[in-house]
């Protein structure tokens, strides 16, 4: 649509609205997600801060002033959706690019299983091919065509995704940003304590030590809390005071209760308050803890 302004120049209205998607998507990750939504998700977006501050975190991560961020979060608040595939894809977009930002960014990501992994991998690049995501960034970069598989994608300015279990042998690769979603499956990290623990030798022998430039790069865990050794209990005994925890428990607890390097905070204020009653109101809350059980509930 072309119209015509005040001194009869002509404007490209449709353009400009595009270029204002552009923008607004750019500079923000929760913004991002909801435009995203539809090619990631069949299911209606449902809007809740606790995603948005998991953004928010990530969107800390890609400027820089996060190296280590932990997120213990339950399960099915969309957590694999905003880290593992519409996070990657955002980065790429971004204009400018720095050792975490832009479309060079390097991504390994891990989880319990390897088809998991391979599921999110198959999301972001369907996502990054979407007519929406092309029609504002096809310009900032284009798929490798030599290097296009499920489990890995590459693109032309040197950016990776790179997907696989945890426990895997990795060596030779590095990456910029390392994502660790869900090391542990709930029943394997329940029923099996050698799970839990080759889990922490992996996490400390191999993904560790990964990173392209240590001084740069970044971590991101988000788990759902299945134990106290589990790999949240190692890394913050291990390395207290270098994560950033985004801790959101299903019900509000005042001890539990975070407050980032960010200006995050937990906003509820009463406790059993529920993290995202649009989502989960007090009858499905119920029901998941029928389901999982008292040990599991209180992990959540």
């Amino acid at each position: 649509m072309v119209m015509l302004d005040l001194d009869g120049k002509k404007i490209d209205v449709e353009k400009q609205l595009e270029d204002l998607d552009r923008a607004d998507c750019e500079d923000n990750l929760y913004t991002f997600l909801k435009h995203a939504w539809r090619y990631i998700d069949s299911s209606p977006f449902t809007p809740g801060w606790p995603i948005e501050a998991v953004a928010e975190h990530l969107q800390a991560v890609c400027d820089g002033e996060i190296k280590r961020l932990l997120v213990n979060i339950p399960p099915r608040c969309s957590k694999s959706t905003i880290t593992s595939v519409a996070f990657p894809a955002w980065v790429w977009a971004q204009r400018y690019s720095s050792h975490t930002s832009g479309p060079g960014v390097q991504f390994l990501s891990a989880s319990y299983a390897g088809q998991l992994s391979t599921r999110d991998s198959v999301k972001c690049r369907r996502l990054i091919e979407s007519p929406w995501y092309q029609k504002l960034w096809g310009n900032r970069f284009q798929m490798a065509s030599d290097q296009n598989v499920k489990t890995r994608f590459d693109n032309n300015k040197g950016g990776v995704r790179l997907s696989t279990s945890v426990g895997s042998a990795l060596t030779g690769e590095g990456m910029n940003i390392g994502i660790i979603d869900d090391p542990n499956g709930a029943q394997d990290a329940i029923s099996s304590q050698a799970v839990v623990e080759s889990t922490i030798e992996w996490w400390d022998g191999t993904m560790s030590t990964r990173l392209n430039d240590a001084k740069t790069g970044a971590y991101v865990i988000i788990q759902q809390r299945l134990a106290e050794n589990d790999l949240t209990g190692h890394v913050l005994e291990k390395d207290v005071g270098e994560w950033t925890h985004l801790c959101l428990p299903m019900k509000y607890e005042a001890d539990r209760a975070f407050k980032t390097s960010i200006g995050w905070e937990d906003p509820r204020k009463d406790e059993g308050d529920l993290l995202w009653p649009d989502r989960f109101g007090p009858k499905e809350v119920k029901n998941l803890e029928k389901s999982l059980g008292p040990f599991m509930s209180a992990g959540q």
